[in-house]
């Protein structure tokens, strides 16, 4: 808006130098008002109201994007944050939706990423809470979550409305990045928590997705696999994934090195090297959690198996 406000003072003014020449009269002219006035020909006033007039003109002819968000049974969400943006350096506007899951932005023309944003409520201490934009609405599937491809909606002068984003409401308020596809009909998670040999869950990093790693793979002919999935700072790591069965592979990874396979999730302790033992976990309409894998030493001290 700034910026927008500056361009329209100096082309009213008819002085492609009138702003600079507006900052160098401050340095003699005490008085603001006056060097205002005297670079951009006009008075603070009468920029206020004739200005106000442009906005507001440029505001009614802009394109927006207008659309409500629901849960999975259609139910409207008050209170959910919504984002469009064209690229990481291009135009982005934002919105909360009403009561009724209503949002409205105004943008340029152009391919956009829409996202709704995961709350976080303030850690002790922090003096804010945190919006996350990083889940993204689907053309394909009319759900938001962290799944891919990202897909873009394309806003040319009439706007676009009508737009219907899906999200399971637990998934704007929880504390981590979700895993892929979770909240989405027909998906499930898969929970697991890894321990060290000292009994205590191994903590991951779920920004860089250091540490331990598991890998959902499908057991064919149903069943397409996920992963890597990092560790969080629990030592719990969640995949979201179609019903079928599979079996987890545990890996160590590091930002700079890549993946080594440490092994798989079965056996009497809940990891083995040995494939043949895996454990067969079954998607079949239900979350299944409570999964416990026991590294029989550190991670480091784990050898590569193929």
């Amino acid at each position: 808006m700034a910026g927008l406000a500056i361009d329209w003072l100096v082309t009213r003014s008819g002085n492609p130098d009138a702003s600079l020449e507006y900052w160098r009269m401050l340095r003699e002219v005490p008085d603001w008002t006056k060097a205002f006035e005297s670079a951009f020909n006009i008075t603070p006033e009468g920029f206020f109201e004739e200005f106000e007039a442009h906005r507001t003109a440029i505001a009614a002819a802009a394109p927006r994007i207008r659309g409500v968000v629901l849960d999975p049974d259609g139910n409207v969400l008050g209170g959910v944050h919504v984002n469009a943006s064209a690229g990481n350096d291009g135009p982005s506007s934002s919105d909360t939706t009403a009561q009724d899951g209503t949002f409205e932005m105004m943008v340029p023309e152009g391919d956009y990423l829409i996202r709704l944003g995961r709350f976080v409520s303030a850690e002790p201490g922090t003096p804010y809470n945190s919006i996350f934009f990083e889940l993204p609405y689907s053309t394909e599937t009319g759900y938001a979550n962290t799944c891919g491809p990202l897909t873009e909606i394309a806003v040319d002068s009439d706007g676009v409305t009508g737009l219907e984003i899906r999200v399971a409401p637990y998934l704007l308020e929880v504390a981590v990045s979700p895993p892929c596809n979770e909240g989405v009909p027909g998906h499930h998670v898969i929970e697991s928590t890894v321990f060290g040999p000292d009994g205590e869950p191994v903590p991951g990093d779920w920004f860089r997705l250091d540490g331990i790693h598991v890998t959902a793979h499908p057991i064919l002919p149903r069943g397409f696999g996920q992963g890597p999935t990092g560790i969080g700072p629990d030592g719990k790591g969640r995949v979201a994934l179609a019903g079928g069965r599979y079996v987890l592979e545990i890996s160590e990874f590091f930002f700079h090195e890549g993946d080594r396979r440490l092994g798989w999730y079965g056996g009497e302790s809940g990891f083995t090297t040995d494939r043949a033992q895996a454990t067969m976990i079954e998607i079949d309409g239900a979350d299944v959690t409570g999964i416990e894998i026991h590294l029989p030493a550190n991670p480091g001290d784990l050898p590569t198996i193929e």
